[in-house]
């Protein structure tokens, strides 16, 4: 082995390290996030194509050790497949174009072919026709104040049962204003507002409900899908906790001191307690039986 062999594979791990594992590193606690900085099912295909093209740039990168760049490679031959598996479920294109802030330009700044492009519509389509088109909540008809209502009981008048010819006018503005030919089309007409913070957010304001009664419902149920498992793994993880913790206090492996002294706010500055002192015994017996 060369001299130099040693601080040459360090060189090239440190490189690998800045720019490979940050990708993922930062991927990782990204969809690992929650409250109202959890990442939503419209992430998905961009920080893939993020991955991706990362691990393009960096498999062409002569400047990069032989076997680097075949791992990266290999790498992005993986990143590939799991792409490719996104087209087997709609709901990735369709949430994706439902964001008010990506629609379809997301696709063409990225150079997606227009067939690509002509699917995603065909699928957003598709699924508002077949299963969202006319099931939007009613709206709420303003109360028109302008006119008083006799009180009940009493017959109105022949004059109160005759109407402004101009409130008329104005009633029959607002009639023809309303409604929308076609909701998704008129949606889609616009362009994507980049400064919108949240797509979700945007589409449970009053303003869009009202615009957009069906579409509206349709977004916010491929909106709140989620896009990994990371909170249910972590709920089963917590049953599992709980599920131990009560068979072990049946048991009488924990005493009920135990559990009050690790929820009080301040136990870290409970001094150390000897094992035999919480167990009831200095080691485990053979005869116990766990269940996880």
């Amino acid at each position: 082995m060369r001299p130099d062999t040693p601080s040459r594979f360090v060189a090239v791990v440190n490189v690998t390290r800045c720019r490979h594992e940050q990708v993922f590193y930062d991927a990782t606690h990204f969809f690992s996030r929650e409250g109202k900085d959890a990442p939503g099912l419209t992430d998905v295909i961009p920080a893939m194509d993020i991955i991706d093209k990362q691990l393009a740039t960096d498999a062409l990168n002569h400047a990069l050790d032989p076997a680097i760049r075949v791992a990266v490679s290999l790498g992005k031959r993986a990143i590939n497949r799991y792409y490719n598996k996104s087209d087997e479920s709609a709901v990735y294109r369709i949430a994706m174009v439902l964001d008010p802030r990506n629609k379809l330009q997301y696709f063409r700044d990225n150079a997606w072919p227009d067939e690509w492009i002509t699917d995603a519509r065909f699928l957003v389509r598709q699924a508002y026709d077949e299963d969202w088109k006319g099931h939007g909540l009613p709206r709420e008809q303003p109360e028109d104040t302008d006119e008083p209502q006799p009180p009940t009981g009493v017959q109105p008048s022949a004059s109160t049962k005759k109407q402004n010819m101009f409130d008329a006018a104005r009633a029959s503005r607002k009639k023809t204003a309303v409604p929308i030919a076609d909701e998704l089309d008129h949606y889609l007409s616009s362009d994507p507002d980049a400064s919108i913070d949240s797509a979700l957010g945007w589409w449970t304001r009053d303003e869009s409900r009202a615009m957009y009664p069906s579409l509206s419902r349709m977004a916010v149920s491929y909106l709140t899908i989620p896009p990994t498992s990371v909170a249910v793994e972590r709920l089963f993880k917590s049953i599992r906790a709980l599920m131990c913790l009560n068979n072990w206090s049946h048991l009488g492996f924990i005493k009920d001191e135990d559990v009050k002294s690790v929820t009080r706010e301040d136990a870290s500055n409970d001094p150390p307690e000897d094992v035999e002192d919480v167990w009831g015994f200095s080691e485990p017996h053979n005869n116990a039986i766990f269940f996880v």
